[in-house]
């Protein structure tokens, strides 16, 4: 089982008087695990032999590792980390099981950065925190109010908050919870590792499969 669960909650919001009570619906949980030392070791070491590729907006370098070999032990243990929590997060699912279907690894520079963003083509998915001396991951929700009206709201994100992580953690968040990696302010080379995780086929018939 996961060593924190960290939920997500908002910022306080001063009460005046005669003013309405607040009633903060629907907190977000995110789970956080600690690797094993020798699986972390493992990762940390392959880390100088990867071949890294600007990302398309040019703030980081990545490179991709679903299929690398060397890192088939890590998708294995992150699947079976997904099934700790799985019972947890759905009552009635209509799959057995997510397992990971994608994972890159982020290397930051001083001033290099990940931008806001959530992860498509995904359920749950989560950030491995490999090297680095700073880069706690802030997550927000946007405006509810927002969302669907398109008004013309300047502060987009009601809801921020920063999780502060340690190398060689984990967290599984729900893919799309946006989400953000400040600017590396450091001469360390900031590494973390990403993933997404769908089901392989739903439990409605054999049309719906993901391969």
């Amino acid at each position: 089982m996961p060593s924190t669960v960290l939920t997500v909650t908002p910022l306080t919001t001063l009460t005046m008087e005669n003013s309405p009570e607040r009633i903060y619906l629907f907190p977000t949980t995110v789970y956080q695990f600690q690797l094993p030392p020798d699986l972390y070791g493992g990762l940390v070491s392959q880390l100088p032999a990867l071949e890294w590729r600007r990302t398309a907006d040019d703030t980081r370098s990545m490179c991709g590792v679903r299929d690398n070999v060397a890192f088939a032990p890590l998708i294995e243990w992150i699947d079976a980390r997904i099934a700790d929590v799985f019972d947890e997060i759905y009552s009635e699912p209509t799959t057995d099981a997510l397992h990971v279907c994608a994972a890159w690894v982020n290397r930051s520079e001083r001033g290099e950065y990940t931008a806001h963003h959530a992860h498509p083509w995904s359920t749950i998915s989560g950030i491995i925190y490999l090297t680095g001396d700073n880069g706690n991951t802030t997550f927000m929700q946007n405006n509810a109010y927002d969302s669907k009206h398109y008004m013309m709201i300047d502060r987009k994100h009601t809801e921020v908050t920063e999780c502060p992580i340690a190398n060689g953690t984990m967290v599984m968040f729900p893919s799309t919870l946006e989400h953000l990696v400040p600017q590396n302010e450091s001469d360390t080379v900031r590494h973390t590792l990403s993933w997404n995780a769908l089901p392989r086929k739903l439990n409605w018939d054999e049309t719906v499969q993901f391969g």
